[in-house]
């Protein structure tokens, strides 16, 4: 048992949780009081899957509690990055060096056992916040008590999409102190949408091993047009690999290793997300290395292939995959929403702005794109979509 003195002892209390007198013994509150009872005895907590914990180093330091916390798991098999409260300590000190150090108040509706949701706890905790638990549709449900005043939420694209077709949402959404956007690219469709209902959006780049963002867009910057996500919050470094295209990272907030890995204190993480930084000093994220689709040995960006098939306004979403096949190592896939598309039509028009490899080999209308619950890519999905059609 490891050691702990970095948790703050009130907060077993409860004082982070906006409303003490309803919480559900089974809801995320519950969870997370659990949880940090376990943090404060020194004992490791895992925020998924727990049963994977005879894979933890012994060599790792014993000096602090960790935290778990699952990540990857586009393909069906998550790591868990190792926190620490000091790491995702310095992700809060990070994200105030920006909002500012008064009391951090959320409204938050994503998964606890997601960074994104677990270090909205955090955040009320050590800057004497507080945080209110509720489903994201709740935001568009008339029935529902909800005021959204001062709080920060913290929303995926997908939820973003969602909502903004519904008046009350919007309503409510922008009285917000700010929206913390991330998880997934932000499409410049939706993003014209949103700042014609004058939602204060803070598109984010960041990621479970971060402790979340590592990069904010200040909203009036937003609203004014400009599309990135931002300039590095003070606790963090971006570089750029030239050659590859692809960030890597350094930052307080950088968590300790994976469950059966230690990383070297102070060196650089390499990411696989393509980006560019522009002359302003922002950050673009362009994609990711590792979704890139080898098919019949050549790559293909699934990013471009979804912008074309926006561009043709025949599908209201799209989703690209490399889906292992025997012929073409990979055969790319366009996932499209709504399920009644024009698939012919589609596969017409997408062959006037795409050549060689980059024309999917099959488009599949589908009435929810195969995605998980953060807004990002599920190969296991996609594959039962095709099983199914088979």
């Amino acid at each position: 048992m490891a050691k702990h003195i970095e948790i703050p002892s009130e907060a077993l209390q409860g004082n982070w949780i906006a409303d003490q007198e309803q919480v559900d013994p089974f809801g995320s509150a519950a969870f997370c009081m659990e949880a940090l009872s376990k943090l404060i005895n020194g004992h490791d907590v895992w925020l998924h899957n727990p049963e994977r914990k005879h894979l933890v180093l012994d060599s790792r330091p014993q000096h602090s509690a960790s935290i778990f916390v699952a990540t990857g798991g586009t393909s069906g098999m998550p790591r868990f990055a190792r926190h620490t409260w000091g790491t995702m300590s310095a992700a809060v000190v990070g994200l105030q060096g920006v909002l500012g150090n008064e009391p951090i108040y959320s409204w938050c509706c994503l998964p606890i056992w997601h960074i994104a949701g677990w270090m909205q706890v955090i955040r009320a905790i050590q800057t004497n916040g507080d945080v209110v638990f509720g489903d994201y549709r709740d935001l568009a449900d008339p029935q529902k008590d909800i005021n959204l005043s001062g709080r920060l939420i913290s929303l995926v694209p997908t939820q973003l999409h969602r909502l903004i077709f519904s008046d009350l949402a919007v309503s409510r959404l922008r009285k917000c102190r700010l929206i913390l956007l991330g998880g997934a690219p932000l499409r410049d469709e939706l993003a014209e949408v949103v700042r014609s209902v004058c939602l204060p959006v803070a598109s984010t780049y960041g990621m479970t091993e971060t402790a979340g963002a590592l990069t904010l867009l200040p909203s009036d910057r937003f609203l004014a047009g400009e599309n990135s996500v931002g300039t590095v919050l003070p606790h963090a470094n971006l570089r750029l690999d030239k050659e590859m295209g692809t960030l890597s990272i350094r930052a307080k907030s950088m968590c300790l290793g994976y469950e059966n890995l230690d990383f070297s204190s102070g060196e650089w993480f390499e990411t696989s997300d393509l980006a560019e930084h522009t002359p302003e000093g922002n950050w673009r994220i362009l994609g990711r290395l590792d979704r890139l689709v080898n098919t019949g040995g050549e790559k293909v960006n699934p990013v471009e292939v979804e912008n074309a098939v926006r561009e043709t306004t025949l599908a209201a979403g799209c989703l690209t995959m490399g889906i292992p096949h025997p012929d073409w190592g990979e055969r790319l896939v366009a996932f499209c929403t709504p399920s009644t598309i024009d698939v012919i039509r589609l596969q017409k028009a997408l062959q006037t702005k795409l050549t060689g490899a980059a024309i999917p080999k099959l488009i599949v209308p589908v009435d929810e794109l195969p995605i998980n619950e953060m807004g990002k890519p599920d190969l296991l999905k996609a594959r039962a979509v095709l099983e199914q059609r088979d």
